[in-house]
C-alpha cells in the first residue's frame, strides 16, 4: 500500500504497516518499499545504463537516511524492525520488469549485481 510521508502516524499508514507486517502487501513510501523487517526494497533515480557507482552509493545512502528518518518519526515501523538493519537492494525499474543495480547490508558495505561504470 502506497502512503506519503505526511500520512504517517494516520489510520491510513497502520493499515499499510498491517497489510505489510501479514504479508500481504508492501509498504511503499517516496521510493522506499518494505515487504519484511529484513529487506528494504529502493527504486534508483537513474536508469541502470546511466548510473555509476557514486550515483548508485549516494541513492543508497539517501534511502537509509529516508528509513532512519520515517523510523524515528514512526514508532510503529520503528518497532517491526525492532534492532534489526535490513539490507537496502537498489534497484532500476524500467516498467517491463527490474534490475537489481546493488546491495547494502550496513553503511559503507556494498555488493554489486549489475555492472555499475566506477
Amino acid at each position: 500500500m502506497r502512503i506519503e510521508p505526511e500520512e504517517i502516524n494516520t489510520k491510513r499508514s497502520s493499515i499499510a504497516l498491517e497489510l505489510m507486517s501479514e504479508g500481504k502487501e508492501p509498504l511503499q513510501i517516496s521510493n522506499l518499499s518494505i515487504s519484511n523487517s529484513e529487506t528494504v526494497l529502493l527504486v534508483s533515480t537513474w536508469s541502470s545504463e546511466n548510473t555509476n557507482m557514486s550515483r548508485a552509493i549516494s541513492d543508497i545512502e539517501q534511502g537509509r537516511r529516508l528509513l532512519s528518518q520515517l523510523c524515528a518519526a514512526w514508532p510503529e515501523l520503528s518497532k517491526h524492525f525492532g534492532s534489526s538493519h535490513p539490507v537496502i537492494k537498489l534497484f532500476d525499474d524500467y516498467g517491463m520488469g527490474a534490475v537489481l543495480l546493488g546491495s547494502s547490508p550496513k553503511e559503507n558495505e556494498y555488493t554489486w549485481h549489475a555492472s555499475i561504470a566506477t
